[in-house]
């Protein structure tokens, strides 16, 4: 056998000896603590890859640290079955396989085979997988040498990890991005300030991209290489207050810095207009409304939407400005005001659309209080309705109002900004445009704003297009 041939078979039976690491992953692969984390972005850092490294060590007998003892007993625990079995097929790739014994048989789909999951090597050492999502029941029992955690778990799973290595004074190996985290990962953060966890971390920067003994970035699996350009269009890409969390795993997201990167707020830009194209149609008209008990805090914006699916063409029209504290007359009279200026009444509507009662949670209820019912009598009244007639309806209710809508209805924002041709706002509804220029997640007077655009399109956004066949085809007049 040629020597080319040699190095082909000994490449593929361990192929992990040959990878190029990076920066990160060799900082976190030498380090010798007995507690470790490798916190980083989605993708880019290979955390999964650096895990299963250390798995593939300890399986093969060849970790560096000459005090490591073999055969070693050790779990995998993952938030999910599908993740268990993604990280099963990326430590397979790796193995050496003429050292597995011959009960260690690996599908593809489903993974490692067998009643429990795991790996058998020659030398006797196990590895074991289980499903966080159990919790640490899943484990309780286990004595082991090592527990290697993938992806954000709760602070119970892991004081029972630590609780399983301790009789044999064995590790626990931890990787995440954050934002995959079903709980506040507070517990951990504190853990890695108190020097417990010894913490490996690194943002997404072009030399953090550059293998150890390389001279060049990284490529994707399309070819791109990972440089300062790429890296800025990924970061242009996604709501500034989460390219932080996904793209550098950071804790948890920034209040700090503007939301909408995407937004293009100069008259005549991309998103900005004079002028609505001549002849345009408005499939559904939307307002959407947010309650305020406060001076300038009630607010409506007035939303046109062509076409349908879940991202049509959405332009942001007018809006409307409570001045100082106003009553729901005042309100009323201020939304039918806008709703004029474009030769629409109430009932060319699609769907009006408002925030829940401010003072819901109140032990005494507020003199200033803001409804949606109190809102659409005032508008009824004015129209000489019977109280009622013009319904609001309430949003944060049904579908998608649970926990994160906020950042959901927020995310679909920005990916319609950054679809050609998907989000316009009109030079009229200036306050809007600020909003969308200045908000940084603060709870503020541009929050509001984005709140009421938000409430506009919330059929929508949350993923209810059904109400989108509710009107006519409208033009502005």
């Amino acid at each position: 056998m040629s020597a080319l041939s040699e190095l082909r078979l000994l490449a593929e039976s361990a192929p992990s000896r040959h990878l190029p690491w990076l920066p990160l992953q060799m900082e976190f692969l030498d380090d010798p603590a007995t507690i470790k984390l490798i916190r980083a972005g989605n993708q880019y850092f290979g955390k999964t890859a650096a895990l299963c490294e250390e798995m593939r060590r300890r399986l093969e007998g060849c970790h560096p640290d000459p005090a490591m003892h073999y055969p070693r007993r050790m779990l995998c625990i993952s938030p999910s079955a599908p993740q268990s079995v993604s990280i099963q097929r990326k430590l397979w790739e790796v193995l050496d396989k003429s050292l597995l014994d011959p009960r260690t048989q690996f599908d593809p789909v489903i993974g490692f085979r067998g009643r429990h999951p795991a790996v058998r090597m020659q030398d006797g050492s196990v590895l074991l997988f289980k499903s966080g999502r159990a919790g640490a029941i899943s484990f309780a029992g286990e004595t082991v040498d090592d527990v290697f955690i993938d992806e954000p778990t709760t602070l119970r799973v892991y004081l029972e990890a630590t609780r399983r290595v301790a009789i044999r004074g064995g590790y626990v190996i931890m990787g995440m991005t954050p934002i995959n985290a079903s709980e506040p990962l507070t517990w951990c953060k504190d853990l890695v300030h108190e020097g417990i966890i010894s913490e490996h971390h690194a943002t997404l920067t072009p030399d953090q991209m550059v293998p150890v003994g390389h001279d060049e970035p990284r490529r994707t699996a399309q070819g791109h290489v990972i440089d300062a350009e790429y890296i800025e269009r990924e970061r242009r890409s996604m709501p500034g207050h989460e390219a932080a969390i996904i793209l550098d795993g950071e804790w948890e997201t920034p209040i700090e810095g503007r939301v909408f990167v995407a937004f293009d707020s100069r008259p005549g830009g991309q998103h900005v207009v004079e002028q609505l194209p001549e002849g345009i149609s408005f499939e559904s008209i939307f307002i959407g409304i947010d309650h305020g008990e406060r001076d300038h805090k009630q607010c409506a914006v007035l939303v046109g939407v062509v076409g349908g699916g879940e991202y049509p063409q959405v332009w942001v029209l007018d809006e409307y400005s409570g001045q100082g504290l106003t009553t729901p007359e005042d309100d009323a009279e201020g939304i039918l005001a806008m709703l004029g200026r474009w030769g629409w009444g109430w009932d060319d509507l699609t769907q009006a659309t408002g925030d829940k009662p401010h003072d819901v949670r109140r032990i005494t209820a507020s003199v200033a209080r803001k409804s949606n019912a109190d809102l659409a009598v005032a508008i009824s009244r004015r129209l000489n309705r019977p109280g009622g007639a013009c319904r609001i309806r309430q949003a944060k209710t049904g579908r998608g109002s649970g926990r994160g809508s906020v950042d959901r209805g927020v995310r679909w924002l920005h990916t319609l900004m950054l679809r050609p041709d998907c989000f316009r706002v009109h030079v009229q509804a200036q306050a809007t445009i600020e909003a969308l220029t200045r908000w940084d997640y603060s709870d503020d007077a541009h929050k509001d704003r984005i709140d009421a655009l938000r409430y506009a399109l919330w059929s929508i956004s949350m993923r209810s297009p059904r109400i989108m066949a509710r009107s006519p085809t409208l033009r502005y007049r």
